[in-house]
């Protein structure tokens, strides 16, 4: 961690396992990161100390706080496939938010809603629920094609889509 205004750089791990995608709690007072091979989801205060293993493996994308810091989530095939799971913050058991099979998951920026997809024979779903788990709701249905769903901003979704080269898309969110 270095200071934004500059300054001496200070390490918060030291592991002998490679440490990525560190992401800030909302209240600024810890990190979460990925850590090994599986990934293990892992904590860390920023004013220093001792990291904290919260997951035994399996983590595939990077953690991502809930607005208010009680959950962390992340993505695992856990279950034999992928699926968001989340885990309080303090650490505990870890739950499904969404159903088996789904992939590419990205969060609204207020951190309520999570998007994603689901492969269905050579479809492709797009969904959104609640970050905290409940009904699906189908945004579009679309042929499968190579590609990712790589963000949002609420209002619209972005992803990637191959035809017969990778072109950016964007996707209206229309409420119901």
């Amino acid at each position: 961690m270095v200071p934004a205004s500059g300054g001496s750089a200070r390490q918060l791990t030291h592991t002998t396992a490679w440490s990525i995608a560190p992401r800030w709690s909302p209240d600024g007072h810890m990190l979460v990161f990925q850590e090994g091979m599986p990934e293990d989801v892992w904590v860390v205060p920023a004013a220093g100390g001792s990291a904290r293993r919260l997951t035994p493996g399996a983590a595939l994308s990077p953690p991502h706080w809930s607005p208010d810091g009680r959950w962390i989530h992340f993505q695992s095939s856990r279950s034999g496939q992928y699926q968001l799971w989340r885990m309080p913050s303090a650490g505990g058991e870890a739950t499904p938010v969404t159903p088996p099979g789904r992939f590419w998951h990205r969060f609204s920026p207020d951190g309520k809603t999570v998007f994603y997809a689901r492969k269905e024979g050579a479809r492709v779903r797009f969904l959104e629920s609640p970050s905290g788990g409940g009904r699906e709701r189908l945004l579009a249905e679309i042929e499968e094609r190579p590609g990712a769903l790589t963000a949002t901003d609420g209002r619209f979704l972005y992803f990637t889509w191959s035809q017969p080269f990778s072109d950016v898309w964007v996707m209206d969110i229309v409420g119901q």
